[in-house]
């Protein structure tokens, strides 16, 4: 897969898929020609920030809706969607919002894509839902899967729900 292209933000900012070093759908944002890869502690640390503003159940339900709508397929009103849910957060934290619910949108159709995956997507969620509701710190959510066997994650998703 080439460069395929997400969305373009208010403020001109560029969210693309390219290929990175493993696969085809690294996630990209583009500002000022500029290319760099976002952190998982960046969106989460703003996923916390939201969860201490307007609640946790508030904050998740947002992310589930995003969570939805990640599949396999990038889908074309995903942004639109994304725009509607973040009208929902504080004016304050919308422009950040729009980019880091895309940014994890974009994330977990990644994770969708990933070769031979077995847990997909449901790895941003288990990651989101220990920030809110496990006390994890940003790090400690974004590291917390990384040396873990897929099926016990697998079974950390299934105790939670998901």
């Amino acid at each position: 897969m080439a460069l395929k292209h997400h969305c373009t933000l208010p403020d001109g900012t560029e969210l693309v898929w390219d290929k990175g070093r493993i696969d085809a759908w690294c996630v990209y944002i583009v500002k000022d020609g500029k290319r760099r890869a976002p952190l998982d502690t960046e969106y989460f640390d703003y996923i916390m920030k939201l969860g201490e503003r307007v609640g946790e159940d508030h904050t998740y339900a947002i992310f589930c809706s995003v969570w939805e709508l990640a599949e396999k397929e990038p889908q074309d009103k995903a942004s639109r969607v994304i725009d509607g849910l973040v009208a929902l957060i504080p004016p304050a934290m919308r422009e950040s919002g729009r980019l880091w619910f895309n940014v994890l949108y974009m994330g977990m159709v990644s994770e969708e894509n990933y070769p031979n995956t077995k847990l997909g997507k449901r790895i941003k969620r288990l990651g989101v839902y220990q920030l809110l509701f496990e006390n994890m710190s940003p790090l400690e959510a974004a590291n917390w899967s990384k040396t873990k066997p897929w099926r016990e994650l697998a079974d950390e998703c299934e105790q939670r729900g998901f």
